[in-house]
C-alpha cells in the first residue's frame, strides 16, 4: 500500500478538511440561505407618457415625434404620415397595422 509518512498524511487529511468544509459552505448559502431576488417592475411608462406629453397633431406631427409615441415604430409611423389629412383621430383606425385595440392604446396621444 501507500507508504506515507506522518507530514503527508496531515497534509492529505488537512486538504480533504478544507474541501469538506468549502462544500458544506456551498451548500448552506444554495440551500439553507438562498439569496433573495426581488422582482424588479418596469414602472408603467404608458401611463406617465400619457399624463406629461402634449396630444400630437395626425395632420402636422414629424416622424421622430411619432416614433416616440409608444406602440408605434418607423414602419407604422410612415403609414400614419402617407395617410394624411385626418379629420378625427378615428380616421387613425384607416392606417394598415391600426386595429381596434392598437387604436384604445393610441388615440390618447393624437388630436386631429
Amino acid at each position: 500500500m501507500l507508504d506515507l509518512n506522518r507530514k503527508e498524511i496531515l497534509a492529505i487529511s488537512l486538504f480533504f478538511a478544507f474541501v469538506l468544509i468549502g462544500e458544506i459552505g456551498l451548500w448552506y448559502y444554495k440551500v439553507i440561505n438562498p439569496p433573495k431576488y426581488e422582482i424588479l417592475k418596469k414602472p408603467n411608462t404608458e401611463i406617465i407618457l400619457k399624463d406629461s406629453i402634449k396630444r400630437l397633431s395626425l395632420n402636422n406631427s414629424s416622424y421622430e415625434e411619432l416614433i416616440q409615441v409608444p406602440g408605434i415604430g418607423p414602419t407604422l409611423a410612415k403609414r400614419i404620415i402617407e395617410n394624411r389629412p385626418y379629420r378625427s383621430v378615428e380616421d387613425l383606425m384607416k392606417v394598415e397595422g391600426i386595429g381596434k385595440k392598437k387604436f384604445e392604446k393610441l388615440k390618447d396621444y393624437f388630436e386631429p
